[in-house]
């Protein structure tokens, strides 16, 4: 069954729990219920809370709750639109982290060219210095 559960960090998560009484408890398909502003005024967003990861639950222990409670229906219908698109937001993320790993890679890469650099230009001073003694 869908359910809300506070944390008492602050967060609030939405997904299925089958028991609120097992502790530690387990959230499938969990989703951070997150608010922003805009320029009408606050906007609220769901925002799949295990996308980098390879399981699709988080497992809570009940000391970390403040409360439980049932989502009104059309956040729950909300909740069931942006899980039948999470294939795309993982193959969304995995673009991006493949990015950012390519990028961090040409970084490395050019740091090691630029001191390689600096180590033939320190080199040939060197041997030029020595040349004129």
């Amino acid at each position: 069954m869908i359910k809300i559960a506070k944390l008492i960090t602050g967060e609030t998560l939405i997904g299925s729990i089958e028991n609120t009484d097992d502790d530690p408890f387990t959230i499938t398909n969990p989703m951070s219920i997150y608010t922003y502003n805009t320029d009408d005024g606050v906007g609220m967003a769901l925002r799949h809370a295990v996308s980098l990861a390879e399981e699709d639950y988080l497992i809570i222990s009940k000391k970390n709750v403040l409360t439980f409670y049932t989502p009104k229906a059309i956040l729950k219908e909300y909740y069931n639109e942006i899980l039948d698109s999470l294939d795309e937001d993982v193959e969304y993320y995995d673009d991006q982290i493949r990015d950012a790993l390519s990028a961090e890679r040409q970084r490395k890469l050019k740091n090691k060219i630029l001191e390689k650099r600096a180590e033939m230009q320190v080199k040939e001073w060197l041997r030029s210095s020595n040349t004129y003694h």
